[in-house]
């Protein structure tokens, strides 16, 4: 049925094949302990924006820092 457009939403687990490195990331990172590592929430004002999940931004760091790697080994 090509061409033929759904009406249901797109996930983004269901784009991600199931070998790539950031499923292998997302695994480890929910293994370990992330506020034993002093990862916490940060203390915000009423007024401000609520903060990012530490673990989330865990995750992203650590994709980062394996895609740099990855990048200057080649």
């Amino acid at each position: 049925m090509l061409g033929v457009e759904t009406n249901i939403p797109m996930c983004l687990d269901d784009m991600i094949s199931p070998d790539r490195e950031v499923r292998a990331i997302d695994a480890i990172v929910e293994a370990m302990d992330i506020q034993s590592m002093g990862f916490i929430y940060s203390e915000t004002k009423e007024t401000g924006r609520k903060p990012y999940n530490p673990v989330d931004m865990f995750k992203l760091y650590a994709y980062s820092y394996l895609m740099e790697y990855a990048h200057l080994a080649r």
